[in-house]
């Protein structure tokens, strides 16, 4: 009888250290639980950035083509311009001198030209800056992207790993729990 109390207090104090691990088990679980939950709010986040920052870079692409087209546009139009002022009698220079009635008029004629000239260069320029502008904010995008990118995968990884400690956990709960109850079943 001694030898029967003896091992039922031993199965006894196996159940109450059974029954506290599994305890403290659940408030790991639980712990693990939020901090998932927490990890998962914020990939949510980063993956809402990560589709934001994709769609800036498409339309900072598509801006861009569209800023290399007018940039193709401007200089073909004042190739043609410089073509046509070559090949047009206005173009030439002993033609406009022959023309002019006064000097007033050479001035005039002159200063055309060079306001055309500098207008079709600003033009050039202006399209020129707009474009490197935006292929500058391109590349910044996609490094911004970059680091969302990695950010958001260094999250994945630990939330990954954060639940592979919970499942052991709850393998863990449930393995004491199978063990307490086959202890309890022999005190019966």
């Amino acid at each position: 009888i001694e030898d029967a109390k003896a091992k039922e207090g031993v199965l006894t104090e196996e159940i109450q250290a059974a029954s506290q691990r599994i305890e403290a088990l659940d408030g790991d679980i639980g712990s693990l639980e939020t901090l998932i939950a927490e990890l998962e709010n914020k990939l949510a986040l980063m993956r809402e950035r990560l589709a934001v920052l994709a769609d800036l870079e498409a339309e900072q692409t598509k801006d861009f083509e569209h800023l290399k087209r007018q940039f193709r546009i401007a200089q073909q139009e004042l190739e043609q311009r410089l073509v046509e002022l070559y090949q047009s009698e206005e173009a030439d220079s002993f033609e406009i001198i022959l023309q002019v009635r006064n000097l007033g008029d050479l001035l005039d004629q002159l200063e055309y030209f060079d306001s055309i000239g500098r207008q079709d260069q600003r033009i050039t320029v202006e399209i020129a800056g707009l474009r490197e502008e935006m292929r500058i904010a391109r590349v910044q995008t996609r490094k911004t992207k970059k680091k969302v990118a990695e950010a958001t995968e260094a999250v994945e990884t630990v939330a990954a790993e954060k639940k592979a400690a919970q499942a052991a956990l709850i393998a863990q709960q449930q393995a004491l729990a199978a063990a307490r109850e086959n202890r309890q079943s022999v005190l019966a």
